[in-house]
């Protein structure tokens, strides 16, 4: 059994994809979380932007160390994915002969050099815009995430990691990215049952598989979300956002989810021998394609979703939202 004097910090190294044209350019050093995220660099094979990224975890073996640090990649990815709407992913660096990657560093003060890293010859520096704001951003999306007291953390944790599915298959996978939306939501999905009992003039009390009784919902879900989300994003009712949010939210539903989820239906095509078609082109009775509208849908619904889930971390949190760091405009809902 390990005791707290037999730990010690690990220093575990992870490398992670930084969305294109952007790029960090000095190290960032985020002591209160034990992270440090190095300059970002291009990778000459694959031309991917890449930051070796640093997690200092206090533990009695590597072994627990890197377990706990996978663990917190993971989270890191999707809260800075939901913090600025792209993707951030862990990536896998292609190991040349006589190379070993490094996995962990015996020291961050001072902070590793990129050389030390990086196979030789095998990348370059990045000369990319910088992103000036995201030390910033990712210390707000820290702070906030973290000071949500740790029992919400654990219940809010699945919908962020829904929405970061669906933004990682947003370009492949548009009809199960959308699903992944609607499930990002999920702590918003209030649907209240009646109290009374329901029973069949056949069967008789109607029962679940537990036993209890079967209680019918006094709302559907759709209508409770549309209610939770009007809440919680300061839409009034009758508005035209309020409008094109009910209007959005019937598509993503019916067309996308229950669609899929009831009728196997790929909404956006996938798999079909015209998937990579323009979606602008026009069809027999149409001007344009069908896919062009839930492709409008799920790009639509997205900015939603990451809003949302913003907006519900700050409740939780009893904290205000930068809304220009965290790249959040006005709220415009558009339906097509």
């Amino acid at each position: 059994r390990s005791t707290p004097e037999s730990k010690k910090f690990h220093h575990v190294v992870f490398y992670i994809e930084m969305p294109p044209m952007k790029r960090v350019a000095e190290t960032v050093k985020l002591e209160k979380f034990n992270i440090t995220i190095l300059p970002t660099v291009i990778l000459k094979k694959d031309n991917k932007r890449v930051s070796a990224v640093i997690f200092s975890i206090k533990e009695s073996s590597l072994q627990l160390a890197r377990s706990m640090a996978l663990r917190e990649v993971a989270i890191l990815c999707s809260l800075l994915t939901l913090a600025g709407g792209a993707v951030f992913k862990t990536i896998l660096i292609d190991r040349p002969k006589r190379w070993k990657p490094v996995e962990m560093i015996d020291t961050i003060d001072p902070p590793p050099e990129n050389k030390t890293l990086y196979p030789p010859h095998k990348w370059f520096e990045c000369s990319d815009q910088i992103d000036a704001e995201f030390k910033n951003r990712v210390e707000s999306i820290l702070r906030l995430y973290y000071t949500v007291p740790v029992s919400e953390q654990v219940k809010l944790l699945d919908p962020i990691f829904a929405y970061y599915a669906g933004k990682e298959m947003q370009d492949k996978q548009p009809t199960l990215a959308t699903v992944s939306f609607i499930a990002a939501l999920s702590p918003l999905h209030n649907a209240r049952r009646c109290s009374g009992t329901v029973r069949c003039t056949k069967c008789g009390p109607l029962k679940l598989s537990n036993g209890s009784d079967f209680r019918h919902f006094l709302t559907g879900e759709k209508a409770a979300l549309l209610s939770s989300l009007c809440k919680l994003l300061k839409i009034d009712e009758g508005s035209e956002n309020f409008k094109a949010l009910d209007e959005l939210l019937t598509s993503v539903y019916g067309k996308h989810r229950s669609a899929f989820v009831h009728g196997s239906m790929f909404r956006h095509g996938e798999y079909h021998k015209d998937y990579n078609l323009p979606s602008t082109l026009p069809t027999e009775t149409l001007p344009y394609s069908e896919l062009l509208i839930y492709r409008q849908d799920m790009l639509s619904f997205e900015p939603i979703v990451r809003r949302a889930l913003l907006e519900l971390l700050a409740s939780k949190a009893k904290m205000t939202l930068d809304y220009g760091l965290l790249r959040l405009g006005e709220l415009r809902i558009r339906t097509y």
